[in-house]
């Protein structure tokens, strides 16, 4: 993917987290790890689908497999009002102060065209720091487009398993994702916003580019949203992709050594590229192979 040199982080966690195809044809971006007795399933998720998107057929395969769905962290655990409230607090100001205070008069200049272009009043942003501006304004956007959250593939199939009466599990509390973009620094804060402001008028484009690569299974294309930018934001990657991947690891092992089949859902993401939770059981000595559509 060379459309965009740098990308938005926003757009990369909110979804995850060029249109080349794969060489592998009907690929999907599924692998399958044998356990001691049982396969494990590692699925990469896009968090936000519109309507229209297509989940690729091998994912219902695998969920009809699986005895145990695992997920970043169960979807209804971050609709709990205590969470929704602590990431309101952590997104917050700090009192008598606002956006302005944590940004240069010439990036306030222009988020305050940018919400004039989009309509947006700068008091929704106003009490907001500057990742929990950006974040909004991404969301949005990617409304404004239809994407949503209900459709994303983790809450799709969460809500299967709840019907079906699969057993659900996470691999991190929603205690932790409410606080872990606030752990940025206030450098890493103004250049996430910074980016978000130059780039946001290339959601769309970047959306239906991270979709077809998902859908086809494309590790190369959702490599390069990540490995592009990893010099210029290195601690941020850090905390929102590797650390967490290697933090994943003793839990996916875990299910490895049980008696379960157990489908793991995370952003793709997650699962692509060096320093990936495939990257991290492939040093292990682990076997994998990708799955494909039929």
């Amino acid at each position: 993917m060379r459309l965009l040199t740098l990308k938005p982080i926003g757009l990369l966690f909110i979804l995850l987290s060029s249109v080349t195809h794969s060489s592998e044809l009907y690929a999907t971006s599924i692998w399958e790890i044998q356990g001691k007795q049982q396969p494990l399933y590692l699925a990469g998720s896009v968090h936000l689908l519109k309507a229209t998107d297509e989940i690729p057929e091998t994912y219902n395969r695998v969920y009809q497999n699986s005895d145990l769905l695992v997920f970043e962290v169960e979807p209804d655990q971050l609709e709990k009002p205590q969470i929704l409230g602590l990431m309101l607090k952590e997104g917050a100001c700090a009192p008598g102060k606002t956006i302005g205070d944590y940004i240069g008069p010439s990036i306030k200049k222009r988020l305050e065209q940018r919400l004039s272009e989009k309509q947006i009043p700068f008091m929704m942003v106003q009490s907001f720091k500057p990742w929990m501006a950006a974040m909004t304004l991404t969301m949005l956007e990617l409304q404004k487009m239809g994407a949503r959250a209900d459709l994303g593939v983790d809450r799709q199939y969460f809500d299967r398993a709840r019907r079906d009466g699969k057993q659900t599990m996470s691999l991190e509390t929603a205690e932790f994702q409410a606080k872990l973009l606030s752990s940025f620094s206030p450098k890493e804060q103004e250049k996430f916003l910074i980016y978000t402001l130059d780039y946001l008028g290339e959601t769309e484009v970047m959306y239906q580019q991270i979709v077809k690569a998902w859908q086809d299974g494309d590790e190369d294309t959702l490599s390069d949203f990540f490995s592009d930018s990893e010099a210029e934001y290195q601690g941020v990657y850090e905390r929102l992709l590797f650390k967490r991947n290697r933090d994943w690891i003793k839990p996916i092992e875990k299910l490895l050594q049980g008696n379960q089949t157990a489908m793991v859902v995370v952003g793709v993401g997650h699962l692509v590229g060096d320093g990936s939770v495939i990257d991290l059981l492939k040093r292990r000595g682990y076997n994998y192979k990708k799955l494909s559509d039929l």
